[in-house]
């Protein structure tokens, strides 16, 4: 058996929406802010394992394909940092893009704000 507990009264739909109008700056700038960052900056994380960065850090000075000559050691280190820093590269573009974005996200209410008081305010101007 389970037991219920008892929902707080409903308020009034206008006492409700005037609450709301309220706290929805309170919960986009704290809750809303960590939500949305660890859900938007997530393909970082999956981008940065799925082209493997840290095991290709780590494996830097390994000789490609087991060849251990002096030249083989030479031509791998370079052609493994070139391929890290194309990689870092994209990686670094991916993050700035999803960067803007989520300044944008975090910006959108007070852009909404000043373009409601600009209409507003040009409403009663001639």
């Amino acid at each position: 058996m389970t037991t219920r507990t008892a929902h707080p009264p409903a308020h009034s739909s206008v006492s409700g929406v005037f609450l709301d109008t309220f706290r929805f700056p309170l919960w986009w700038y704290t809750r809303g802010v960590m939500h949305f960052a660890r859900l938007f900056f997530s393909p970082l994380r999956f981008a940065s394992d799925y082209l493997a960065l840290p095991v290709l850090a780590q494996s830097l000075t390994q000789p490609l394909f087991g060849d251990v000559t002096r030249g083989g050691r030479t031509i791998s280190v370079f052609v493994r940092i070139g391929h890290f820093l194309v990689l870092l590269g994209a990686i670094a573009i991916l993050g700035l893009l999803l960067g803007v974005v989520y300044l944008f996200w975090v910006l959108l209410p007070v852009l909404a704000v000043l373009q409601i008081l600009r209409i507003g305010v040009g409403l009663f101007l001639p």
